[in-house]
């Protein structure tokens, strides 16, 4: 993620707007603000009056706050009674996490080298919730998530970290290409929203994707970007084999009941253009806090909202059979943009699950509220 994220993000949104859809951002997380623009019409399925939860001011309005029940650790896991419920047969694992591992304060992309131990941990303490974890980089130790991945059961996505440093994108995916080869590894990941930070040019990200292709005959190498930069890039979406696409409503200043409208219109938007690609959403999320501002446009960042957003978003992706990678694992202190970057964790910096992110994983859902 990279600190001009903030300013290229509005560029982005404003352009995906004109185009009928509206921009998002995200990624591991350097995210940056979004104007939102007036909603269209739309039906949405009722849902009763919910209490809103106390904020800063502006205080919002009712419909602007969804709450949860804040859980006591032995209790069995319920809906707020006002909300739509159903449960699944069983325990629900995710499809993937995002899986940005530098949790300890002071820790960063870059500073930090993590240990066989570190990464060892982290993944154990997430292991059983979920099929895939996404790696951003293979520095600082985390080419070691592949093996470790790999002798959890997990699946690993790997990351070749690309931005401006010629010779450190070219060690980023050599060492991705020799864990391919290895084995260690299930998915290869060239570049994270690049495009968006603007770090290389659309012609100069694409060798890189080729130089990918070329070293690794057989295998469908996959690219990552926030949905607004890829829209008009064309050489982009011929050279990936699949598409993953960073989709934030929170970004957008989207209201928290109509985020997965939002999130519905515009993941189909992309599966269109697509014309038959895989499309995966590589990011998403909603932030529990922050230091600073009350929030973007209609979107507050809340515990409440964080926890409800999970779960319609995965309740989402179940309805529509859509893959994804949620973002993200663990809250991350070194991530400091508008204050919301180090509250995007469904677990916390102390690795305790977050209220009410257990829904999820017990089953529960939110019955459609992104259909029109």
């Amino acid at each position: 993620m990279v600190n001009s994220k903030c300013c290229i993000l509005l560029v982005a949104c404003c352009q995906l707007i004109a185009c009928g859809g509206s921009n998002s951002s995200g990624h591991s997380a350097e995210n940056g603000t979004a104007t939102p623009s007036p909603e269209p019409s739309i039906t949405v399925s009722p849902t009763p009056s919910i209490e809103p939860t106390p904020t800063a001011e502006p205080t919002p309005t009712p419909e602007t706050e969804r709450t949860l029940l804040e859980l006591e650790p032995n209790n069995n896991p319920q809906l707020a009674p006002e909300l739509p419920q159903q449960t699944l047969t069983g325990q629900r694992k995710l499809h993937g996490l995002d899986f940005g591992p530098f949790v300890t304060e002071g820790s960063a992309p870059g500073v930090t080298d993590l240990s066989e131990s570190d990464i060892t941990n982290l993944l154990n303490n997430i292991s059983a919730y979920t099929h895939w974890v996404r790696t951003y980089g293979v520095n600082n130790g985390q080419d070691k998530v592949g093996e470790i991945g790999h002798n959890m059961g997990l699946k690993v996505a790997m990351g070749a970290w690309l931005d401006s440093d010629l010779p450190s994108n070219t060690e980023q995916l050599n060492r991705v290409i020799e864990l391919a080869n290895a084995g260690d590894i299930d998915m290869v990941i060239v570049g994270s929203e690049v495009l968006l930070a603007g770090s290389l040019s659309e012609s100069a990200l694409v060798e890189y994707i080729q130089q990918a292709k070329t070293a690794l005959p057989g295998w469908d190498i996959a690219c990552a970007e926030e949905i607004g930069a890829l829209l008009n890039a064309t050489q982009w979406q011929q050279a990936c084999d699949i598409w993953l696409v960073n989709i934030y409503p929170f970004w957008q200043g989207v209201n928290i009941n109509r985020a997965l409208h939002r999130m519905h219109q515009q993941y189909y938007q992309l599966v269109a253009l697509a014309d038959g690609k895989p499309v995966i959403i590589s990011e998403t999320g909603w932030p529990s806090g922050t230091d600073d501002t009350v929030g973007l446009g209609d979107a507050l960042p809340t515990a409440g909202n964080a926890a409800y957003y999970f779960l319609n978003f995965v309740s989402w992706a179940e309805a529509n059979h859509v893959d994804y990678f949620y973002f993200e694992a663990f809250d991350e202190p070194w991530k400091e943009e508008l204050g919301f970057g180090k509250y995007w964790g469904i677990w916390d910096q102390h690795l305790n699950l977050k209220a009410s992110m257990e829904l999820v994983f017990n089953g529960y859902i939110v019955e459609d509220n992104w259909s029109e």
